[in-house]
């Protein structure tokens, strides 16, 4: 066989070769575009979820911790300015 006779006969097998290689290559680079954003969305939601855990133990406690008496007495004078029987309560005007 001839290498001229390949290629003069063969031409589009190599043309259709290389477009085939062509297209594999732009869907590999799209693929690592696609799996590139998945894995900013996974960060993205674990610290969503690392958030909404540390949210709901503070709940928890505040939510175990509505019988104290201690607890209930603190939240009244940090919210609503109470103060305890055998304290006095000062304001000041402006």
């Amino acid at each position: 066989m001839n290498i001229r006779r390949i290629f003069s006969e063969g031409w589009w097998v190599l043309a259709l070769l290389s477009i085939c290689f062509l297209l594999y290559l732009q869907a590999v680079k799209e693929k690592q575009a696609v799996i590139s954003g998945l894995d900013k969305r996974i960060e993205k939601l674990e610290e969503e979820k690392l958030a909404a855990s540390c949210e709901q133990e503070e709940m928890s406690l505040i939510i175990e911790s509505r019988e104290d008496p201690a607890y209930v007495e603190m939240i009244l004078k940090k919210e609503l300015g109470l103060v305890s029987e055998t304290q006095e309560k000062v304001t000041f005007d402006k």
